[in-house]
């Protein structure tokens, strides 16, 4: 999937990792599990999916993490 180019594709590639990185793995292994689903899956049930795995995340510590580390001023920490 391409979103834009760069004159170093590498060095972008790795911010953009950096980046991914810094998430809650929670959320990255769900918008994957969602990802990976599309070409199996019509869009009414890509959309339940995602609303479910929304769920899951909203009751997360993730997501609790997030508004409090910006609160403290800090980055998140997530655990696994």
């Amino acid at each position: 999937m391409v979103t834009r180019t760069a004159d170093d594709p590498r060095a972008e590639a790795l911010a953009v990792a950096r980046a991914i990185a810094a998430r809650s793995p929670q959320a990255i292994r769900a918008a994957k599990r969602l990802i990976n689903a599309i070409p199996e899956q019509d869009a009414a049930a890509l959309l339940l999916a995602e609303s479910e795995e929304q769920q899951i995340l909203l009751d997360s510590e993730g997501h609790r993490e997030t508004p409090r580390a910006a609160a403290e001023k800090r980055a998140p920490v997530f655990r696994d």
